[in-house]
């Protein structure tokens, strides 16, 4: 990220900048999971529509939803919904912790605890947006600053609309989306290696162990 597009918080950084809320398509695309009277915990089922919270932006969506809503009431909140390339994002506690909404997991509803951020992806690519708020100190400062709170430290939709971020030009956060991807992949296929190294070395141990009791 910082190889392709430099220092962004330096006094030289030659990206125009922007608001947030300026980035996306509808000023509401940036919006706060559903609050007391609009969801309650008791209105929960075991099976439906999830319901996507801080422990999912945690292990970037690679852990299951644990709470879930009827069809019906997902369409009432319908203006609270996740969709793939919708950036999520932790309000309270580890705030400015995001991750991307993927596109192999069912939409659902976002928790009172996310924050979500949904870009025009003529201006920018989620993955580009997703990686400055993880990894530019421009960003985290004025989260920092913003994020308020004595006990917990926490962000609300008014004050994240106002964060700048830059914006460089639309090729070139192609190629690093593409990059991103590619070492994606290659994560991927590392670890897949790796897991089928680890299975046949204990598929050994157990063909030995039996081997000692014939």
């Amino acid at each position: 990220f910082m190889e392709m597009f430099g220092d962004l918080s330096s006094p030289s950084c030659r990206w125009n900048k922007n608001k947030l809320s300026h980035i996306c398509v509808n000023y509401d695309d940036i919006k706060c999971g559903p609050f007391g009277t609009q969801l309650n915990k008791n209105e929960y089922t075991a099976t439906g529509v999830p319901i996507w919270e801080i422990a999912q932006i945690n292990s970037m969506f690679t852990t299951k939803p644990v709470h879930f809503i009827t069809q019906d009431k997902a369409v009432s909140l319908n203006a609270y919904s996740i969709k793939p390339g919708d950036i999520a994002m932790s309000r309270k506690g580890n705030v400015g912790r995001c991750a991307i909404f993927p596109e192999t997991l069912q939409n659902g509803i976002i928790h009172s605890d996310i924050l979500r951020i949904r870009v025009d992806q003529n201006q920018v690519l989620p993955v580009f947006i997703v990686h400055q708020l993880r990894y530019s100190n421009h960003v985290k400062h004025q989260i920092e600053l913003v994020s308020s709170g004595a006990i917990m430290a926490g962000i609300n939709v008014t004050k994240l609309k106002q964060i700048e971020i830059h914006i460089p030009p639309l090729p070139l956060q192609q190629q690093f989306a593409a990059f991103v991807e590619k070492v994606d992949k290659s994560k991927f296929i590392v670890g897949a290696r790796l897991a089928g190294r680890l299975c046949r070395k204990i598929l050994t141990k157990l063909s030995l162990s039996d081997a000692d009791y014939d």
